[in-house]
Protein backbone atom coordinates (compact mmCIF):
# COMPACT_ATOMS: atom_id res chain seq x y z
CA UNK A 1 0.00 0.00 0.00
CA UNK A 2 2.86 2.38 0.82
CA UNK A 3 4.22 1.94 -2.71
CA UNK A 4 0.88 2.15 -4.52
CA UNK A 5 -0.09 5.58 -3.17
CA UNK A 6 3.07 7.44 -4.32
CA UNK A 7 2.91 5.67 -7.68
CA UNK A 8 -0.72 6.71 -8.07
CA UNK A 9 0.17 10.31 -7.24
CA UNK A 10 2.99 10.30 -9.80
CA UNK A 11 0.80 8.95 -12.59
CA UNK A 12 -1.99 11.40 -11.64
CA UNK A 13 0.50 14.29 -11.87
CA UNK A 14 1.78 13.00 -15.21
CA UNK A 15 -1.79 12.72 -16.53
CA UNK A 16 -2.56 16.26 -15.35
CA UNK A 17 0.58 17.67 -16.99
CA UNK A 18 -0.13 15.77 -20.22
CA UNK A 19 -3.71 17.08 -20.35
CA UNK A 20 -2.51 20.61 -19.53
CA UNK A 21 0.08 20.54 -22.32
CA UNK A 22 -2.20 18.86 -24.88
CA UNK A 23 -5.10 21.28 -24.30
CA UNK A 24 -4.45 23.40 -27.42
CA UNK A 25 -4.31 20.34 -29.68
CA UNK A 26 -7.55 18.97 -28.23
CA UNK A 27 -9.20 22.36 -28.76
CA UNK A 28 -7.94 22.44 -32.36
CA UNK A 29 -9.45 19.03 -33.11
CA UNK A 30 -12.63 20.11 -31.32
CA UNK A 31 -12.71 23.19 -33.58
CA UNK A 32 -12.25 21.07 -36.70
CA UNK A 33 -14.94 18.61 -35.63
CA UNK A 34 -17.40 21.36 -34.61
CA UNK A 35 -16.88 23.18 -37.91
CA UNK A 36 -17.42 19.96 -39.85
CA UNK A 37 -20.63 19.27 -37.90
CA UNK A 38 -21.66 22.96 -38.19
CA UNK A 39 -22.05 23.10 -34.41
CA UNK A 40 -22.45 26.86 -34.09
CA UNK A 41 -22.79 26.84 -30.30
CA UNK A 42 -19.48 25.02 -29.86
CA UNK A 43 -17.79 27.28 -32.41
CA UNK A 44 -18.92 30.32 -30.42
CA UNK A 45 -16.96 28.93 -27.46
CA UNK A 46 -13.93 27.82 -29.46
CA UNK A 47 -13.44 30.91 -31.65
CA UNK A 48 -12.98 34.54 -30.60
CA UNK A 49 -14.71 35.77 -33.75
CA UNK A 50 -13.94 39.47 -33.27
CA UNK A 51 -10.21 38.78 -32.84
CA UNK A 52 -10.08 36.34 -35.76
CA UNK A 53 -12.05 38.75 -37.96
CA UNK A 54 -9.54 41.52 -37.19
CA UNK A 55 -6.57 39.27 -37.95
CA UNK A 56 -8.00 38.09 -41.27
CA UNK A 57 -9.01 41.61 -42.30
CA UNK A 58 -5.48 42.92 -41.79
CA UNK A 59 -3.95 40.11 -43.86
CA UNK A 60 -6.49 40.00 -46.69
CA UNK A 61 -6.59 43.76 -47.25
CA UNK A 62 -2.82 44.21 -47.20
CA UNK A 63 -2.45 41.18 -49.46
CA UNK A 64 -4.90 42.63 -52.00
CA UNK A 65 -3.01 45.93 -51.99
CA UNK A 66 0.37 44.26 -52.29
CA UNK A 67 1.60 45.74 -49.02
CA UNK A 68 2.76 44.34 -45.72
CA UNK A 69 0.83 44.69 -42.49
CA UNK A 70 1.41 48.21 -41.19
CA UNK A 71 2.55 49.19 -37.72
CA UNK A 72 0.06 50.81 -35.31
CA UNK A 73 -0.64 54.49 -36.14
CA UNK A 74 1.24 57.22 -34.28
CA UNK A 75 -0.05 58.33 -30.89
CA UNK A 76 -2.01 61.58 -30.97
CA UNK A 77 -0.30 62.74 -27.76
CA UNK A 78 3.22 62.12 -29.06
CA UNK A 79 2.74 62.91 -32.76
CA UNK A 80 -0.56 64.75 -33.40
CA UNK A 81 0.29 65.64 -37.01
CA UNK A 82 1.26 62.07 -37.86
CA UNK A 83 -1.85 60.72 -36.14
CA UNK A 84 -4.15 63.04 -38.12
CA UNK A 85 -2.37 62.15 -41.38
CA UNK A 86 -2.68 58.44 -40.62
CA UNK A 87 -6.41 58.90 -40.07
CA UNK A 88 -6.95 60.90 -43.28
CA UNK A 89 -4.89 58.82 -45.73
CA UNK A 90 -7.08 55.67 -45.54
CA UNK A 91 -10.11 57.81 -46.42
CA UNK A 92 -8.55 58.77 -49.75
CA UNK A 93 -8.06 55.15 -50.83
CA UNK A 94 -10.91 53.06 -52.16
CA UNK A 95 -11.53 50.22 -49.76
CA UNK A 96 -11.04 46.77 -51.35
CA UNK A 97 -14.15 44.65 -51.51
CA UNK A 98 -13.38 41.64 -49.33
CA UNK A 99 -16.04 39.70 -47.47
CA UNK A 100 -14.17 38.85 -44.26
CA UNK A 101 -17.16 37.04 -42.77
CA UNK A 102 -17.06 34.51 -45.60
CA UNK A 103 -13.95 33.11 -43.88
CA UNK A 104 -15.81 32.73 -40.57
CA UNK A 105 -18.54 30.34 -41.63
CA UNK A 106 -18.44 26.81 -40.27
CA UNK A 107 -17.45 25.42 -43.66
CA UNK A 108 -14.67 28.00 -44.12
CA UNK A 109 -13.29 27.36 -40.62
CA UNK A 110 -13.27 23.65 -41.40
CA UNK A 111 -11.37 24.37 -44.61
CA UNK A 112 -8.89 26.56 -42.71
CA UNK A 113 -8.11 23.69 -40.32
CA UNK A 114 -7.41 21.54 -43.38
CA UNK A 115 -4.90 24.08 -44.69
CA UNK A 116 -7.00 25.68 -47.45
CA UNK A 117 -5.51 29.10 -46.66
CA UNK A 118 -6.90 32.04 -48.64
CA UNK A 119 -9.15 29.70 -50.63
CA UNK A 120 -11.01 28.61 -47.47
CA UNK A 121 -14.08 30.68 -48.38
CA UNK A 122 -14.25 29.16 -51.88
CA UNK A 123 -13.49 25.46 -51.56
CA UNK A 124 -15.74 22.72 -50.26
CA UNK A 125 -13.80 20.82 -47.56
CA UNK A 126 -15.94 17.74 -48.22
CA UNK A 127 -14.07 17.34 -51.51
CA UNK A 128 -10.70 17.00 -49.74
CA UNK A 129 -9.44 13.49 -50.35
CA UNK A 130 -6.13 13.73 -48.52
CA UNK A 131 -5.76 12.79 -44.88
CA UNK A 132 -6.45 15.82 -42.64
CA UNK A 133 -3.12 17.42 -41.68
CA UNK A 134 -1.88 16.94 -38.13
CA UNK A 135 -1.36 20.23 -36.26
CA UNK A 136 2.24 20.97 -35.34
CA UNK A 137 3.16 22.95 -32.24
CA UNK A 138 5.23 26.00 -33.16
CA UNK A 139 5.11 27.75 -29.79
CA UNK A 140 3.69 26.94 -26.37
CA UNK A 141 3.32 29.02 -23.23
CA UNK A 142 0.92 28.74 -20.29
CA UNK A 143 -1.55 31.20 -21.86
CA UNK A 144 -0.79 31.24 -25.60
CA UNK A 145 0.02 28.61 -28.21
CA UNK A 146 0.64 28.61 -31.95
CA UNK A 147 -0.21 25.57 -34.06
CA UNK A 148 0.31 25.10 -37.77
CA UNK A 149 -1.08 22.90 -40.50
CA UNK A 150 0.70 22.55 -43.82
CA UNK A 151 -0.96 22.04 -47.19
CA UNK A 152 1.26 20.84 -50.07
CA UNK A 153 -0.03 23.62 -52.34
CA UNK A 154 -1.30 26.42 -50.11
CA UNK A 155 1.54 26.30 -47.58
CA UNK A 156 1.45 26.79 -43.82
CA UNK A 157 -1.54 28.18 -41.91
CA UNK A 158 -0.85 29.25 -38.33
CA UNK A 159 -3.48 29.18 -35.58
CA UNK A 160 -2.88 31.19 -32.41
CA UNK A 161 -4.81 29.92 -29.39
CA UNK A 162 -5.31 31.63 -26.05
CA UNK A 163 -6.18 29.89 -22.80
CA UNK A 164 -9.82 30.22 -21.79
CA UNK A 165 -10.05 27.68 -18.95
CA UNK A 166 -7.64 25.30 -17.28
CA UNK A 167 -7.85 22.84 -20.18
CA UNK A 168 -9.86 24.86 -22.72
CA UNK A 169 -8.38 27.09 -25.43
CA UNK A 170 -9.89 29.56 -27.89
CA UNK A 171 -8.79 30.51 -31.40
CA UNK A 172 -7.86 34.21 -31.54
CA UNK A 173 -5.73 34.60 -34.70
CA UNK A 174 -5.33 32.85 -38.04
CA UNK A 175 -2.13 33.43 -39.99
CA UNK A 176 -2.81 32.76 -43.65
CA UNK A 177 0.00 31.32 -45.78
CA UNK A 178 1.99 33.76 -47.90
CA UNK A 179 2.85 33.40 -51.55
CA UNK A 180 6.42 32.30 -50.88
CA UNK A 181 6.06 29.76 -48.08
CA UNK A 182 8.76 27.12 -48.10
CA UNK A 183 6.49 24.13 -47.41
CA UNK A 184 4.81 24.60 -50.80
CA UNK A 185 8.08 24.06 -52.67
CA UNK A 186 9.99 21.90 -50.22
CA UNK A 187 10.47 18.24 -51.30
CA UNK A 188 8.21 15.80 -49.54
CA UNK A 189 11.05 13.91 -47.86
CA UNK A 190 12.33 17.15 -46.31
CA UNK A 191 8.90 18.02 -44.97
CA UNK A 192 8.55 14.50 -43.57
CA UNK A 193 11.99 14.66 -42.00
CA UNK A 194 11.21 18.01 -40.36
CA UNK A 195 7.97 16.71 -38.89
CA UNK A 196 9.64 13.48 -37.80
CA UNK A 197 12.41 15.31 -35.95
CA UNK A 198 9.85 17.58 -34.35
CA UNK A 199 7.85 14.68 -32.92
CA UNK A 200 11.06 12.84 -31.98
CA UNK A 201 11.95 15.80 -29.79
CA UNK A 202 8.64 15.50 -27.92
CA UNK A 203 9.07 11.74 -27.56
CA UNK A 204 12.51 12.27 -26.05
CA UNK A 205 11.07 14.71 -23.51
CA UNK A 206 9.12 11.75 -22.11
CA UNK A 207 11.71 9.04 -22.78
CA UNK A 208 14.62 10.78 -21.00
CA UNK A 209 13.03 10.87 -17.52
CA UNK A 210 11.54 7.40 -17.99
CA UNK A 211 14.89 5.82 -18.88
CA UNK A 212 16.48 7.75 -16.02
CA UNK A 213 13.89 6.31 -13.64
CA UNK A 214 14.54 2.75 -14.82
CA UNK A 215 18.31 3.26 -14.73
CA UNK A 216 18.24 4.73 -11.22
CA UNK A 217 15.93 1.96 -10.00
CA UNK A 218 18.75 -0.51 -10.56
CA UNK A 219 20.98 1.37 -8.10
CA UNK A 220 21.21 1.10 -4.33
CA UNK A 221 20.17 4.66 -3.47
CA UNK A 222 16.51 5.50 -2.76
CA UNK A 223 14.55 7.65 -5.18
CA UNK A 224 12.75 10.63 -3.68
CA UNK A 225 10.39 13.29 -4.99
CA UNK A 226 11.99 16.51 -3.74
CA UNK A 227 12.38 14.85 -0.36
CA UNK A 228 8.61 14.57 0.10
CA UNK A 229 8.24 10.83 -0.42
CA UNK A 230 10.05 7.86 -1.88
CA UNK A 231 9.42 7.00 -5.52
CA UNK A 232 8.81 3.28 -6.09
CA UNK A 233 11.64 1.65 -7.97
CA UNK A 234 11.21 -0.20 -11.23
CA UNK A 235 11.68 -3.96 -10.65
CA UNK A 236 15.02 -4.27 -12.45
CA UNK A 237 18.50 -5.37 -11.49
CA UNK A 238 21.72 -3.63 -12.40
CA UNK A 239 22.83 -6.31 -14.87
CA UNK A 240 19.44 -6.80 -16.52
CA UNK A 241 19.12 -5.98 -20.26
CA UNK A 242 16.38 -3.44 -19.48
CA UNK A 243 18.57 -1.49 -17.04
CA UNK A 244 21.52 -1.53 -19.44
CA UNK A 245 19.34 -0.42 -22.36
CA UNK A 246 17.82 2.36 -20.24
CA UNK A 247 21.30 3.53 -19.20
CA UNK A 248 22.53 3.58 -22.81
CA UNK A 249 19.38 5.26 -24.12
CA UNK A 250 19.44 7.87 -21.35
CA UNK A 251 23.05 8.73 -22.12
CA UNK A 252 22.53 8.95 -25.89
CA UNK A 253 19.37 11.07 -25.63
CA UNK A 254 21.05 13.34 -23.08
CA UNK A 255 23.86 14.03 -25.54
CA UNK A 256 21.40 14.60 -28.38
CA UNK A 257 19.61 17.23 -26.32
Amino acid sequence: MSRILPLTIIFALLAFVAAFLAGPIWSFYDLRSSAEAEDIQSLAELVAFDDVRTSLKAQLITSSEGESIAAPPPSFLKDPIGAVAAAIVPMTKPAPVINIDSYLTARALWALTLGAGKDANKVDPRTFTDKPPVPEVLYWSPDRTRLSVTHPVQGETIFTMKRKTLFGWQLMHVGLPGTDDLPATMPGWQVGLAHGLHWLFYAMIIAVPMTGWIMSSAGTYPLQWFGLFDIPKWPVTKDSPLAQAAHAGHEVMGKLF
